[in-house]
């Protein structure tokens, strides 16, 4: 099995792709909207309609551009691939084209620029796009709690840190890199032994509660999504003795003690809940998509090491769940400890009970009502969430 941190950086192209055409889609709305322009009528209306063909031809050429610097391939078959070796490629239409330099500005950051032309009304049109390209970013666990768009901790929890690869938690030498993060609003009402870091536009309530600095970054923390379609089609769940429902792809286990054990591995099911008394145990890196209502309420890992254990959870659910509170739920709760890594950039993740939680924990928004507290491990700030090697826009501008 590749290693937990492997797994965790791993993202499909498709997405990429995606992102890729965003641009060109762009400017081909916009074109087709200034079109209506037509219907007035006059060589007037031909020069507007003509301009914007030029300005789509230009958003094509750089749409195909990071599209071969992706496949590291030449895709349109005109000899070149977009590489930073090369300094052009080109791009011919019935009445017009495109031309794109590529600049490589070091860093893994490239600046493009695609002259788009049209000719029509015997005069051809020129435009001109410039665009900044980088990997996308990942989202690195460097907090105790995280969320996109909230953390509303306003209980008794307190928050502080320790290194697992050093040795077990011990409150006697805790550190005091317990932070709390988020894009938006922090609520303390506990005590956050380290940093409150907020987003650019972010809101701290119960500053007095946090014994390190406030820090307010230049620029949002991303939350790339999951895609979590390669554990549905090949996993690990065949391996588990008990608990997993073959015919509805669901883990459920509860009371009596019972404890089952997960091999090294992937692991996806449909919705998850631990109760009462029962367990898991992991017995090397595990990772656990659930893409629907989870309840952890028994002990989670019982080996201690939160590194051997990632929740992934890909389920978008509805903000304290609303009216479907019997199935848009995900909860950690109980009074049994839990070690491991928690992402959830889709869902709102409520933390309750008396718990103790060792490890990191990032969720859409996060409400923390209980007593239990956050032992953040140092050692986890090397996994990754998305990120990967091919190219987005950063941003774009005309010339």
């Amino acid at each position: 099995m590749p290693n937990a941190q492997a797994i965790l950086s791993r993202q499909e192209r498709g997405s990429a792709l995606l992102l890729t055409f965003v641009l060109s889609a762009a400017l081909f709305t916009l074109s087709g909207a200034l079109m209506m322009v037509a219907l007035w009528g006059g060589d007037a209306a031909d020069t507007v309609v003509d301009d914007m063909h030029a300005l789509n031809n230009a958003g094509t050429g750089i749409s195909m551009a990071i599209a071969e610097l992706n496949a590291e391939a030449d895709l349109d078959g005109d000899g070149t691939n977009g590489s930073a070796t090369e300094d052009f490629k080109v791009g011919t239409f019935t009445q017009g084209g495109y031309t794109v330099t590529v600049q490589d500005l070091g860093n893994d950051t490239y600046r493009l620029e695609s002259t788009g032309t049209f000719t029509g009304l015997g005069q051809t049109y020129s435009r001109t796009v410039e665009v900044l390209i980088q990997p996308p970013e990942p989202y690195t666990f460097k907090y105790a709690a995280f969320g996109g768009q909230a953390v509303d901790a306003g209980g008794s929890t307190a928050t502080d840190s320790f290194d697992s690869s050093v040795g077990p938690y011990d409150p006697a030498t805790a550190n005091s890199n317990g932070d709390v993060g988020s894009n938006g609003t922090i609520t303390i009402g506990g005590t956050v032994n380290g940093d409150a870091i907020l987003g650019p536009d972010g809101i701290l309530i119960g500053a007095e509660n946090v014994t390190g600095d406030t820090q307010v970054l230049g620029a949002s923390v991303p939350m790339p999504e999951l895609d979590s379609a390669a554990a549905a089609a090949q996993n690990d769940n065949a391996s588990l003795s008990e608990g997993y429902d073959p015919e509805t792809g669901a883990f459920q286990l509860s009371g009596g003690n019972r404890v089952v054990e997960f091999a090294a591995g992937t692991y996806y099911f449909t919705s998850f809940q631990i109760t009462g008394n029962a367990g898991i145990n992991v017995t090397g890196e595990v990772i656990i998509y659930i893409v629907g209502p989870t309840l952890v309420a028994g002990t989670s890992n019982t080996t201690g090491d939160p590194r051997n254990m990632v929740f992934a959870i890909d389920f978008e659910n509805t903000r304290f769940y609303g009216d479907n509170q019997a199935t848009d739920f995900v909860k950690f709760m109980g009074s049994s400890e839990f070690n491991g890594v928690v992402y959830a950039p889709k869902s709102y993740v409520q933390v309750g009970g008396s718990a103790e939680y060792k490890g990191a924990l990032a969720a859409k928004e996060m409400f923390i009502n209980g007593t239990g507290d956050f032992h953040f491990d140092e050692s986890v700030q090397d996994f990754e969430f998305g990120g990967g090697d091919f190219y987005v826009v950063k941003y774009w501008k005309e010339k």
